[in-house]
């Protein structure tokens, strides 16, 4: 006989049994788990999210205008949200963040308004004016105490009987000191220059100073009628930008929805109260500081990649279209790549740009350093910008690109293929081409394929004012209640930008590969105005490329040496220059050639290569666009003096030499042209002069051990206005030249 132990222990084995069993029933009827992650899709809510926190950074204090506070949090936020990836950062994920310098910034640290009536006293939101971008003078109008470079809080408060001038006031009736002791509001619309003449505008805006009130307030409604202003350029790029002799008048701006309770009639609300304090703290750096942050979230093929991106600044306004709508997208992408664990195919690269609004100096900046990550790129996305048109004004989703095809050319394969992928989603775009469109114009010189996207039309160019009046872009009301209103377009942007981050294997090669043998490289080591590269000189860079060159820069703060040169056909040693000018303290930086450096050419030279040793005048822009002069044109010299040549002192305003000497450098050469009064005459103890102005140097060319040394008057000559290069055949020349 069994005990009863015995049938206690074959009940729980009989237990264990058939729990095992219903296990293996479960585990059999649950789905089999994927080895493919999810494909990543766009939630709509979080990158509302992201772009209602960005929109929200040092809001009327600047918000995230380039090299100032606002745009180091927004940096900050957008490093932050990365770092709470944690699939992505334990996949690999790689963020950079790296600093440059601009030539100018405003700091914004206080704007206060207070209105009194008998009734008591309101205080509204109120924001400081952005100075001059590009003029120091013009700049420190607008800082507080008019001290460059003293971040020392220095908050001035005035306060006076309110003034309130209107269209229907004639600027002549502001008769000079008739507003002393009084706080002078100005309907932004009386000065707005998309819609009253310029000189008109100006006229008004001086008037108004010269009236001497104690402070003056600008004041803007919003409005989407195509003929009503509504604050575009008031706080950036508004007609108090170019004022420069006038004395500094404590200046704010406000929007009349800020009054306490909306009011229904807002101008007769604010000419309810009869008197105005106001409090205003901004400083002017230069240079200012700036920066990029880099993402870099590795794909199956290191080999090649994909780079997505948009600029974090804005224009003194909340920037919600332009372009916090772009950032928000790059973080989305990002964001669900975390979520769904999907791994690319490429190496996919996500910047976000500083400094956009100055002239594209992120990506250009970015371009110059990163000849790594530019050379491996399939194409490039860029992300600027979103608008919202004003009544009447059509617009379209378009692919603005810049690449290595030539104007008149339809069938650019990165943006066929992309726009393919757009059509299978059910949208569609239109093809534009614009080499200087936004931050992607930076890649066109390296022969990237690239392209913007963007929401506006020709017709809003032609037609409404331009894409900035016409899509509310650079006002005050940039914000995201009108991201809302053109979300189909918000959220196809981001579809747009989803399938370029997530490409399938084996795409075709979109730009032309140039053989590893065949190098220009740009020494910019000692050029600050990176516009003088190739992204900011994009036609320059593309001769070379599509004659099958991969074009090079040494950025600037690095060291040149030997290994930077190798199998170099061309080296062209750009300007020196630095940002801090005239207003140079004794704690500035300064550039200057190393002998390190100029051991490191003249071995290359003396070896059998071609340097090409350039100058210039002034800081440029883009189609040489001249601003402040160039205090270190003479620090050439220490290099260009090694072979003989000699830069003299700026002393011309030509701009053409047409006593030219027959050579194959000048062969098919009638003259050269450079930019206008740019140019820097030089004089050679041997060697060959082969082009003159005025008995003067502009072009030459000595031979030197088994190479050359070329040097010119100007970086301008390799330049182009937008027609082209000025000297095509010169440069088409030192291609050949280059290829011997």
């Amino acid at each position: 006989m069994k005990s009863p132990r015995h049938f206690f222990n074959l009940l729980i084995s009989l237990v264990l049994v058939l729990a095992s069993a219903c296990s293996v029933v479960e585990k059999t009827t649950s789905p089999t788990p994927s080895l493919t992650p999810p494909a990543p899709s766009i939630d709509a809510d979080r990158m509302y999210g992201f772009l209602e926190e960005l929109t929200a950074v040092q809001a009327y204090s600047g918000w995230r205008t380039s090299a100032t506070q606002g745009e180091k949090e927004a940096f900050d936020y957008v490093q932050l949200q990365l770092g709470q990836l944690a699939n992505l950062t334990s996949s690999g994920l790689e963020v950079t963040r790296e600093s440059f310098n601009v030539f100018l910034a405003t700091e914004i640290h206080k704007a206060a308004l207070q209105l009194s009536s008998n009734n008591g006293t309101v205080d509204v939101p109120v924001n400081g004016l952005r100075g001059s971008r590009n003029d120091i003078q013009s700049a420190l109008r607008l800082d507080s105490d008019g001290v460059l470079n003293d971040t020392d809080p220095n908050p001035v408060t005035v306060s006076g009987e309110m003034a309130i001038v209107r269209d229907g006031v004639d600027a002549m009736e502001l008769a000079i000191g008739s507003m002393k002791g009084k706080v002078l509001f100005v309907d932004y619309a009386w000065i707005d220059i998309n819609l009253v003449d310029e000189s008109k505008a100006m006229q008004r805006t001086v008037a108004a100073i010269d009236a001497q009130p104690e402070g003056i307030v600008f004041v803007t409604q919003y409005s989407n009628a195509p003929d009503a202003s509504h604050g575009t350029y008031l706080a950036d790029l508004g007609t108090t930008s170019y004022i420069q002799t006038k004395p500094s008048i404590p200046t704010i701006y406000m929007r009349l929805e800020d009054l306490p309770g909306n009011p229904s009639d807002p101008w007769q609300a604010l000419g309810s109260f009869g008197s105005a304090s106001l409090t205003w703290d901004t400083d002017v750096l230069s240079p200012g500081t700036s920066a990029n942050l880099i993402t870099k979230i590795p794909g199956k093929n290191h080999e090649r990649g994909v780079l997505l991106s948009a600029h974090l600044d804005s224009a003194n306004t909340p920037g919600a279209l332009d372009d916090g709508a772009g950032s928000a997208i790059l973080l989305e992408i990002a964001a669900t790549f975390n979520q769904t664990g999907y791994i690319p195919e490429y190496d996919l690269y996500l910047v976000w740009y500083g400094s956009e609004e100055l002239g594209l100096l992120g990506s250009a900046n970015f371009t110059a350093s990163h000849q790594e990550i530019v050379d491996k790129l399939i194409g490039m996305v860029n992300i600027d910008c979103l608008s919202r048109p004003v009544e009447g004004a059509p617009a379209t989703l378009n692919f603005a690109y810049g690449s290595g095809m030539q104007p008149g050319d339809t069938d650019d394969p990165w943006i066929t293929y992309l726009s393919g992928r757009a059509k299978d989603q059910g949208i569609d775009v239109q093809q534009v081409y614009m080499p200087l469109a936004s931050d992607n114009s930076s890649f066109a010189g390296y022969n990237v394929a690239n392209f913007d996207i963007v929401y506006d039309s020709e017709e809003m160019m032609d037609e409404y004012n331009g894409v900035w009046f016409a899509g509310h872009l650079h006002d005050p009301y940039d914000e995201v209640t009108l991201v809302r209103e053109v979300e189909p377009e918000f959220l196809n942007m981001a579809k747009i930008a989803l399938d370029a981050a997530t490409l399938p294997a084996g795409v075709p090669t979109f730009r032309q590969e140039p053989a590893d043998t065949k190098r220009i490289v740009l020494v910019a080591s000692h050029t600050e105005d990176v516009l003088m590269t190739p992204a900011g000189m994009f036609d320059l860079g593309l001769a070379f490329e599509n004659a099958g060159y991969d074009v090079d820069v040494v950025p600037f703060g690095s060291e040149l040496n030997a290994a930077d040169l190798e199998n170099a056909a061309l080296v062209i040693a750009l300007p020196a220059f630095d940002l801090p000018g005239s207003n140079r303290t004794e704690a500035a930086y300064d550039v200057a050639w190393t002998q390190g450096e100029i051991g490191v050419l003249k071995s290359y030279v003396d070896s059998g290569g071609t340097l090409l040793i350039t100058n210039a005048a002034s800081r440029l822009g883009y189609y040489g666009t001249q601003y402040e002069a160039n205090e270190d044109w003479s620090k050439m010299n220490l290099l260009s003096e090694s072979f003989g040549i000699s830069y003299m002192p700026p002393q011309f305003e030509g701009g053409f030499a047409s006593d030219i000497v027959s050579d194959e450098l000048t062969d098919g050469m009638m003259g050269v042209l450079w930019y206008y009064g740019d140019g820097i005459c030089f004089t050679m103890e041997h060697g060959t002069a082969l082009a003159l102005i005025s008995g003067d140097a502009v072009l030459g060319k000595v031979e030197q051990g088994s190479g050359t040394v070329i040097a010119l008057a100007d970086i301008g000559m390799l330049g182009a206005d937008q027609s082209g290069l000025l000297n095509p055949q010169l440069v088409q020349n030192l291609i050949d030249y280059a290829q011997k």
